[in-house]
């Protein structure tokens, strides 16, 4: 952990894998007071390597936060959770993790990426977060 400011700000190290001190990203999340709740932002400055992004683009990121978010959605609205070896399988979330990649492959076109780039990552993106399913 790097920073904790009760109750409202979390700033802490994330590291993927076998990773130098100029690998790791820094990952911030603060909450707000909003009429009828809180907002949370949260900010994941990282350091990707180029051949990652090159081959997933910023959905390799990107829908992996979705999926947390949406759990914690889920969890703090009192809904039940897939079971880990569900995870795979569980055709909504295959469905949520399927539409994120392809959001993210909006923003990273919107953002100038060329369309043959957007679609690779996409479709790598998609088929790491959304398995062919055995059988």
């Amino acid at each position: 952990m790097r920073q904790c400011e009760r109750p409202d700000r979390l700033v802490v190290t994330w590291e993927m894998g076998p990773v130098g001190a100029l690998d790791a990203s820094l990952v911030e999340v603060t909450l707000r007071e909003v009429p009828g709740g809180t907002r949370l932002h949260l900010e994941h400055r990282a350091q990707v390597p180029p051949e990652f992004w090159d081959r997933f683009g910023p959905g390799s990121v990107g829908v992996g936060w979705d999926g947390g978010l949406l759990g914690l959605a889920l969890y703090l609205g009192g809904e039940e959770l897939p079971s880990t070896e569900d995870l795979g399988s569980d055709p909504a979330l295959r469905a949520f993790n399927t539409a994120s990649a392809r959001a993210w492959g909006e923003a990273h076109r919107a953002a100038g990426a060329d369309p043959a780039t957007v679609a690779s990552g996409v479709a790598a993106t998609t088929q790491f977060y959304v398995p062919a399913l055995a059988g």
